[in-house]
């Protein structure tokens, strides 16, 4: 896969308008489309092992035009596996907390639902994260929404990394810096993807 090759300057401008292009596009999407993707998605998903097999699930819950993930959490719940929810923290980390009913999920200051009563635990290395993001690339990178929580926590995570994206969002480059981490899966409407 090409690499943009630009000054860390440059890198934030493309980033910047990258990232506008995909909202635009996302905005443009009705919910009938997102939600046949998203419905594809869980498909594709509940037949991955990473995911299928994984000790403890952290979930993103879906905002603002994202894969759909809410029924993802209750399938999980309903199963009795462990589901843990990020909680953002001041400086820009995440703290995992455990899910045990999606109506503990209330609007932070963001619009972002998070539980009501935190319950922090530690992720495990045989369990699997399933990342948001605006733009992915096959060989596991992706472009989040610019302030690196996800890249920060993936940087110390031992466990699977697996994006959901809609194929719409996969590129076959993107500007990347040097603190840009790469997921383990991608998992679209059409396939998974296994990065080697």
């Amino acid at each position: 896969m090409m690499r943009f090759m630009a000054t860390p300057s440059d890198i934030v401008a493309r980033k910047q308008a990258l990232r506008k292009e995909v909202r635009k596009w996302r905005r443009s999407l009705s919910d009938e489309e997102l939600q046949a993707g998203s419905a594809r998605i869980q498909e594709h998903l509940w037949g991955l092992e990473a995911f299928r097999v994984a000790s403890q699930v952290l979930c993103y819950v879906d905002v603002r035009g994202e894969v759909a993930t809410q029924p993802i959490i209750a399938r999980l719940l309903e199963a009795k596996r462990e589901v843990l929810v990020p909680v953002m923290q001041p400086g820009g980390g995440l703290l995992w907390s455990r899910l045990r009913d999606r109506n503990d999920l209330v609007e932070n200051e963001y619009g972002i639902l998070e539980p009501k009563t935190v319950v922090a635990v530690q992720p495990l290395a045989d369990g699997c994260c399933l990342v948001p993001g605006l733009v992915f690339m096959e060989d596991g990178h992706r472009l989040g929404y610019g302030k690196g929580y996800y890249d920060r926590f993936l940087a110390e995570y031992d466990g699977a990394g697996i994006g959901l994206c809609l194929e719409a969002q996969l590129r076959s480059a993107m500007p990347m810096g040097d603190y840009d981490q790469k997921l383990n899966f991608i998992t679209t409407e059409k396939k998974t993807i296994c990065v080697g």
